[in-house]
């Protein structure tokens, strides 16, 4: 056993580090990153130029992959199309063995995907393209299974756990000053100071912005937010007009509350284009897609504060 050095001068940085590193920055997240769009016929698939990533590691598709099927004589196979990567395979200096192209099919059902964890123990990952029917017509209900690495998103939801923390530690304050049991105006001025102090002491390691509106929200007493997770389940969606509504009923909101939520980029990827309102009694998502899959996120309902009668977010 030895240390060993990854980062520094002299020193070789190996592929299991940087795929870790990179594993654990997406989230344990794969995906296509450009192109690699999926092009079909009835007897062949083509796959465009294009990258993407697997557990970390970066491959390129150089444009463009041709898989020709030919149709069956009786059954009909289960196909998909994957990269699998194996790395009980050693690679060349002009070769990757590494990973490669795979159809996998299966007589009775989709056959399951090998995921093991290879930034570990782990030797095989197989990350799905498309899947689809070989019969005797060829290439038949063929779905792109394809799964994006959307960056955006993925600082939008770090952008939202930072809201969603921040929103837990003013609940945690409003709980605070309801068990005070402050009964004086010489009590509250007193709190009050003390807290302004605080945030005079903090200046030096936060943004100006950041520091103000802390002492503004510490200042205005809001409604404590309520956190739940719900699980939006395929089978109710229902269909109104062009687009699909879910529809989740509460008695405790009413159309004055601000109901948002949080999802990691897998449930993302599966709820496009969505939006939403509360009414007297529950609240409404909307969607242009019907997703095919159970949609896992945690809801933050808040009663908006009205400034002069209009409704306002609170926001720091």
């Amino acid at each position: 056993m030895a240390l060993r050095g990854h980062v520094f001068s002299k020193q070789l940085f190996s592929s299991e580090c940087f795929a870790l590193f990179i594993d654990i920055f997406l989230g344990k997240n794969s995906g296509v990153i450009e192109g690699c769009e999926l092009l079909s016929t009835t007897n062949n698939i083509t796959l465009e130029k294009g990258f993407f990533c697997i557990k970390g590691r970066f491959l390129e598709e150089e444009g463009h992959s041709i898989f020709e099927i030919e149709p069956v004589e009786q059954d009909t196979l289960f196909c998909k199309l994957i990269c699998e990567i194996d790395l009980s395979q050693q690679n060349t200096t002009s070769e990757l063995k590494q990973a490669y192209y795979r159809i996998i099919q299966s007589t009775s059902d989709y056959p399951a995907l090998q995921q093991e964890d290879i930034t570990a123990e782990g030797s095989i990952y197989q990350f799905e393209f498309a899947q689809f029917k070989i019969t005797t017509n060829g290439i038949e209900d063929f779905q792109d299974k394809r799964a994006f690495l959307d960056f955006e998103s993925f600082y939008n939801e770090i952008r939202r756990d930072a809201q969603y923390v921040f929103d837990g530690i003013i609940a945690q304050k409003d709980n605070f000053f309801a068990q005070l049991n402050i009964t004086t105006k010489a009590e509250a001025d007193a709190l009050i100071t003390d807290l302004q102090q605080y945030c005079d002491s903090v200046k030096e390691v936060l943004d100006g912005d950041v520091a103000i509106n802390l002492l503004n929200r510490i200042n205005t007493k809001a409604d404590v937010p309520v956190y739940y997770t719900l699980t939006l389940l395929s089978t109710n969606w229902v269909q109104n007009g062009d687009k699909y509504e879910y529809t989740v009923e509460d008695s405790t909101i009413t159309e004055d509350h601000l109901v948002s939520c949080n999802m990691s980029i897998e449930n993302q990827n599966k709820l496009k284009d969505a939006e939403g309102d509360s009414y007297n009694g529950g609240f409404t998502i909307r969607t242009t897609e019907l997703p095919e899959e159970d949609i896992v996120m945690d809801i933050v309902i808040q009663k908006m504060a009205r400034r002069g009668g209009d409704a306002d977010e609170n926001e720091v």
